[in-house]
């Protein structure tokens, strides 16, 4: 089965985890500073030690160029590429059959291996990758310094090269209006926040309240304590989630069945869409007093008390 139809721990908030791991090969400047065939070079070394690794009839190769419209936009709505990888030179890809596992080749970085996992699932997706990562590594010259750690293009991805990210589905607390102030206390412990379908961080603003959190750099602490901050904040974010339904669903049901019954009847009998940009009704944020459809939370209340 594919990856996303698995369910996984704490699922109904968190609904992915991705694990990435950024290496570059020595002897060769990063993806920038490509000269000749350097591109091609770095390609066929990643691509032959893919080759060698246990199980490796179930990775398939292929440059990023190769694909078709719709399976770029396929892989860049899964997260595997960016959408701006599909104009990189001498771009590739390796990709585990279940897609679990990842490969982006000449993508800022020579190597960015990632995996995929549902839930808040962080040791689970650092094992498939780290796995991985060893593997090829036998077969590969990996730069690095015992000062700096891994060598990578930006001076954040430095030293374990790791970077996790959470997906995160939060209805509740967009509903309530809170959603600004939780994300803004988010990004004061050093996590960047972005909405996964549309900008910004105000209510509304990412259709469906899906928003993706992600380590800052990787070069502050080893890989056990990243993996340890944002387990731990996965689960503040679970926790505060979870208790903002429940007084949402005791206090105001006939809003929560209202809201089912719309986003039900919309695409079923609707003749238009509306744009995601068009917002003929006010909203409510964090900063202003609620109206009288959204229900009376004690605002004062500490997101991580």
């Amino acid at each position: 089965d594919v990856w996303y139809s698995i369910n996984g721990p704490d699922s109904d908030v968190i609904l992915s985890t991705r694990i990435r791991l950024a290496r570059n090969l020595v002897n060769f400047p990063f993806p920038q500073g490509f000269k000749n065939n350097d591109g091609e070079r770095v390609l066929s070394l990643v691509f032959d030690a893919f080759s060698k690794v246990d199980e490796n009839d179930s990775y398939q190769s292929l440059l990023i160029s190769d694909l078709d419209s719709l399976g770029q936009k396929i892989l860049s709505e899964r997260g595997v590429i960016e959408p701006d990888a599909i104009s990189q030179n001498s771009s590739g890809l390796v990709l585990r059959g279940d897609g679990k596992v990842s490969c982006t080749v000449n993508y800022n970085d020579h190597i960015r291996l990632s995996s995929f996992s549902t839930g808040l699932n962080i040791d689970y997706g650092y094992s498939l990758v780290k796995e991985i990562d060893e593997k090829i590594q036998t077969h590969l010259q990996i730069a690095g310094s015992n000062e700096f750690g891994y060598l990578t293009s930006s001076i954040k991805d430095a030293g374990s090269g790791m970077k996790i990210s959470l997906l995160v589905h939060l209805p509740a607390v967009s509903q309530s209006g809170m959603l600004d102030r939780i994300l803004k206390e988010v990004m004061a412990e050093g996590y960047s926040v972005s909405g996964y379908y549309g900008s910004g961080m105000e209510s509304g603003s990412s259709l469906g309240a899906f928003y993706k959190i992600s380590t800052e750099t990787s070069f502050a602490d080893d890989e056990e304590t990243q993996k340890e901050k944002i387990n731990k904040l996965g689960k503040k974010i679970i926790d505060f989630e979870r208790k903002v339904r429940l007084e949402i669903a005791d206090n105001k049901p006939t809003l929560v069945r209202d809201a089912v019954y719309r986003a039900y009847m919309h695409p079923e009998k609707a003749t238009s869409v509306q744009k995601q940009d068009e917002k003929p009704e006010k909203e409510t944020h964090a900063t202003e007093q609620p109206q009288p459809d959204t229900p009376e939370f004690d605002y004062d209340e500490r997101f991580d008390s």
